[in-house]
């Protein structure tokens, strides 16, 4: 609010001397074939201006107030200097971790993804695939009976479905040994590759 009525006090000045400089020309104007005469005063012109406190006329996060209120310019500028440096040893470390993490993942073996095995024994609909899992480990209960229901859904030609699956399973021998032992027992099965 402060600073809103010294810009208008500022603005109506500027246009008050304005006006008066004009009025005061155009009554010393010289008439058709004089010549201007302008004659200077024995005084200089003095004008004095009061100023409003530096909190009140400039906001308080400029450099310029910063100074104003004491502080010394190299102090500040060391300051700003060690804010700067900061924060380029702060990008410094972050693009070092970023190397790093590449160079790890460029050693790391390719088949790093962990895979989870399982048996897959029947597709269904839709709504269907809880009670056919049941049903399923109902009838191969010493094979099915330490593993967990998994269900995919997919597209086929019939519609959708949903694949049932048992697993997961400790690696691909250990799925394949379940699956012969499925068949075996007169139902189908195969092996499952999945990421873990």
């Amino acid at each position: 609010m402060i600073g809103g009525m010294w810009r208008w006090l500022w603005t109506a000045s500027v246009f008050g001397v304005f006006a008066l400089v004009i009025a005061a020309a155009l009554d010393g104007a010289p008439r058709q074939g004089e010549m201007p005469v302008i004659a200077a005063g024995n005084e200089p012109i003095k004008d004095s201006v009061e100023l409003p406190p530096p909190g009140a006329s400039v906001p308080s996060s400029t450099v310029l107030n910063l100074l104003v209120e004491g502080d010394a310019p190299n102090e500040a500028a060391g300051r700003a200097r060690d804010g700067l440096d900061a924060g380029r040893a702060a990008e410094t470390a972050r693009e070092e971790r970023v190397e790093e993490l590449r160079a790890a993942l460029a050693e790391a073996p390719s088949d790093a993804t962990p895979v989870d095995f399982r048996i897959q024994l029947a597709a269904v609909r839709p709504g269907e695939e809880h009670d056919a899992f049941d049903d399923l480990r109902a009838r191969y209960e010493a094979i099915l009976a330490d593993l967990s229901p998994r269900f995919q859904v997919f597209s086929s030609e019939q519609g959708v479905l949903v694949r049932v699956q048992a697993g997961p399973l400790a690696g691909e021998d250990e799925a394949a040994a379940r699956c012969q032992r499925v068949e075996a027992a007169g139902g189908e099965c195969f092996v499952v590759r999945a990421p873990g």
